[in-house]
């Protein structure tokens, strides 16, 4: 089962290096964010664009505007559903 979120991020927030063993999709609905991913190039991502990001891949990123992205999950963030109270 796949599950999404909203986020807000504001221009020039860090988004810390991680990994995790899900797949995300990060779609790009205001903005733009570069994502930093180990081993690999830079990706600007602005409106309308998205990222894939596997399994365990170590990635992090800076809002390089104020943005509103939407990420996919799967499995589903066991972590996230508690955040959120669910």
């Amino acid at each position: 089962m796949a599950r999404r979120f909203r986020s807000r991020t504001a221009k020039d927030a860090v988004l810390a290096p991680h990994s995790h063993h899900h797949e995300q999709i990060t779609y790009v609905a205001e903005g733009a964010i570069r994502f930093d991913r180990e081993g690999q190039e830079s990706l600007t991502v602005r409106k309308g664009g998205f990222a894939v990001f596997a399994p365990n891949e170590v990635h992090g990123g800076t809002a390089l505007e104020d943005t509103i992205a939407i990420d996919a999950f799967a499995p589903a963030r066991e972590d996230f559903k508690k955040e959120m109270g669910e």
